[in-house]
């Protein structure tokens, strides 16, 4: 297939996937967007991207999904690689730490991993309030109630006119 050609076909399925998974036809979406990242494409570590953010959601929604716990281990992995080929992207490390965050109960060591994604995303982009945010998350959930407050100040004081309270990226 041409490039074009393997380019719509992954494009087709990760929107056909995304859809499923927002009418919460899990299964369905899982497949579409399994079908999407095994086409090869210079996007390919986006797909990654938009599928893990899925699955965090299905993991967010619904534990009790039949083999949940292994996609998402599969995602954060797959999370991992996009970041390793693609080192100079912030959104990579980000996605990371933000996932952490939801899927510890797996395993207490993804706050760990989560920490460490964000150290490389601050160096990438230091002015970046989500980085902040997310880090009082994890430092939250590791039982660091102080540090989590300062994590949130240091959010803050990076622009302190952004009213939101949640950070968006």
């Amino acid at each position: 297939l041409s490039l074009n050609e393997r380019i719509w076909r992954a494009n087709n399925s990760e929107w056909r996937g995304i859809n499923y998974f927002v009418q919460k036809y899990f299964a369905d979406g899982i497949e579409e967007l399994q079908k999407a990242a095994a086409v090869s494409t210079p996007y390919h570590r986006y797909i990654v991207k938009d599928m893990a953010g899925s699955l965090i959601r299905l993991y967010k929604e619904d534990t009790s999904f039949p083999g949940v716990d292994g996609l998402v281990q599969n995602a954060f992995a797959a999370m991992e690689r996009a970041e390793k080929d693609d080192p100079l992207h912030y959104a990579f490390p980000f996605t990371i730490a933000d996932m952490a965050t939801v899927v510890y109960p797996l395993d207490r060591s993804y706050l760990d991993k989560g920490e460490a994604a964000l150290d490389r995303a601050e160096k990438l982009s230091p002015r970046r309030q989500g980085t902040w945010y997310i880090r009082a998350k994890i430092r939250y959930l590791k039982g660091d109630p102080a540090g989590a407050r300062d994590a949130m100040n240091t959010a803050v004081e990076l622009d302190p006119q952004v009213g939101d309270t949640h950070f968006y990226y």
